[in-house]
């Protein structure tokens, strides 16, 4: 869990591939699948392939959904975490 966070937190593209590993391998450990997905979350634009991955084949469905909603804010820039929805979206 300790190189997850590192790894995070040192912002560097090349550990997006071996965070996906490493959720990969212990599929059963949602914590630490979701500790991968703000990961790479931090990594910003390097980690949204990951994340796409995660959120296609990760065997826990908690974290399938964490890295899709973060892949999504994501794709809508630095500031999409911050809108609130329009009137009239579904989500509102």
């Amino acid at each position: 869990m300790r190189a997850i966070l590192a790894l995070g937190l040192r912002g560097e593209a090349s550990a997006a591939q071996s965070l996906v590993d490493c959720a990969l391998r212990h599929p059963v450990d949602v914590v630490e699948g979701l500790a991968v997905v703000a990961a790479l979350v931090r990594l910003g634009g390097a980690g949204r392939t990951a994340l796409h991955t995660l959120a296609e084949v990760h065997a826990a469905q908690a974290v399938r959904a964490a890295a899709r909603q973060a892949t999504k804010s994501l794709q809508g820039g630095p500031h999409a975490r911050d809108r609130h929805p329009r009137r009239g979206d579904p989500a509102s």
